[in-house]
């Protein structure tokens, strides 16, 4: 039994679940218009939810963009997810403060169920949280966690944060929903791989790609996954149903990051990336992500308008009726009405592997700009137009110097901002903001995923 004292007790206001859906690309969603079919859950969620359409996260993999989304706070700030040589990236440390403890202020019970080694306590994720646990199995374990949880916890207003890991590499899918789905969407497939494949010969550290006969296969056990998440998804919103939780209760669904195949190896190539699944580029396929959004009293709609993932937090709050703590994120409620916001300069930053980048995004342009030691080296930089080009393959930086220089000032000028005010933070603390403790069964781990050298 959980003893909480009346002191303690939440006020009366919905309760908050938020459900990460690690590396789910948006456009595998039919509602982001997605036409395999392999999210029928999701996308009923959608047609009861506000859907963001241009969703961007605060970098192309999980540690840092997840940090944000619990902080309302950018990388740069945030300090989760700096590059150390070939060591495991820093942690979040004692700040800024996180979603679960500003709802543990407010008396809410605070309950996280997730499998993902960035998620470990190590690098400072778990603050706030009364149970994190980590449930190192397939998604549909953690969502039968994650309702063990939540039957528990029913009786008392609580947060509860799952993170869902199925999509992610290596792809596993069981076995009916791989021959199912992979099955369907690569019917001439006669090569060797069966229900579980690696997308190169080593994994997300640059190793080659597969055979071109066997890429169609191994995308179709890629949404193999992303079936099997979404119907686990399915499974927890069913359980708030049943509980009769869900009327009461802000659910949230998003995810950290997208994924890329294959689609632009030789303009990777011609550009000096490497090869991996994600966190080595800026393109959209990794930083647009979904993000469907219920809350009681909110009426469905679409967003179109380009919003950030940091934003999640502050709106979380003001929706559950908590006084956010000062955040970099913009509390969606007037957009959530219908009101136009003001443009919005968007930052991604933070690459895992390969030469050191950063984009800059104003309404449709959008700039990559390599850090000075990479543009010394000969890297340039690259300027797309999302609306002529949304797939991002005709580089107009030399045809537009104009616009490359305008925006990389103002891609500049946020990021000296965004430096500036971590250094306030930091101010005679120490770096406290960036410190993370990583036993060796965690180094291992990583290392097991590729992550570490």
């Amino acid at each position: 039994p959980t003893l909480v004292p009346p002191a303690a007790r939440a006020a009366a206001g919905p309760n908050v679940v938020v459900v990460v859906v690690d590396t789910l690309r948006a456009d595998v969603l039919g509602s982001y218009g997605g036409t395999t079919g392999v999210t029928p859950h999701l996308d009923r969620l959608a047609g009861s939810a506000v859907r963001f359409a241009d969703l961007s996260a605060a970098a192309p993999w999980t540690l840092p963009s997840i940090a944000s989304i619990l902080t309302g706070v950018h990388p740069q700030v945030h300090g989760a997810g700096r590059r150390i040589g070939k060591f495991a990236p820093t942690g979040l440390g004692d700040a800024p403060a996180t979603l679960a403890e500003a709802l543990a202020e407010a008396g809410l019970t605070t309950v996280g169920v997730y499998n993902n080694i960035y998620m470990n306590p190590a690098f400072g994720l778990a603050r706030g949280f009364d149970e994190y646990a980590w449930v190192e199995a397939d998604d549909d374990v953690i969502v039968d966690a994650a309702i063990e949880r939540l039957e528990r916890v029913a009786d008392r207003r609580f947060f509860l944060f799952v993170h869902l890991f199925g999509p992610h590499h290596p792809y596993a899918p069981p076995e009916p929903p791989c021959r199912e789905v992979a099955g369907r969407l690569a019917p001439g497939y006669a090569g060797g791989l069966g229900c579980e494949a690696e997308r190169s010969d080593v994994p997300t550290l640059g190793g080659a790609p597969p055979p071109p006969a066997d890429r169609p296969w191994v995308e179709g056990l890629y949404h193999a996954e992303v079936a099997w998440s979404d119907r686990q998804v399915g499974r927890l919103l069913a359980a708030l149903d049943r509980l009769e939780l869900a009327g009461d209760s802000v659910v949230l669904v998003v995810s950290d990051h997208g994924e890329a195949f294959w689609e632009r190896l030789d303009q990777q190539a011609a550009h000096g990336y490497v090869q991996s699944d994600h966190g080595h580029t800026h393109f959209q396929e990794l930083v647009r992500v979904p993000g469907l959004l219920r809350a009681p009293g909110v009426s469905p709609r679409v967003v179109e308008h380009a919003v950030e993932t940091v934003d999640l937090f502050p709106t979380l709050l003001a929706l559950a009726g908590v006084t956010p703590p000062a955040s970099q994120g913009v509390d969606l409620a007037p957009l959530l009405a219908g009101e136009p916001p003001a443009r919005r300069t968007l930052v991604s930053d933070f690459l895992l592997y390969g030469a050191a980048r950063w984009s800059v995004r104003r309404g449709d342009w959008k700039l990559v700009v390599p850090a000075a030691e990479e543009a010394a080296a000969g890297l340039a930089v690259e300027l797309y137009d999302l609306a002529s080009d949304p797939g991002e393959t005709r580089d107009l930086a030399a045809a537009r110097p104009e616009v490359v220089a305008a925006l990389r000032a103002y891609g500049e000028r946020e990021l000296l901002a965004r430096e500036e005010l971590r250094r306030r933070l930091l101010a005679g603390a120490g770096d406290v903001l960036e410190s993370s403790y990583l036993e060796w069964n965690h180094i291992t781990k990583l290392r097991s995923l590729g992550y570490l050298q």
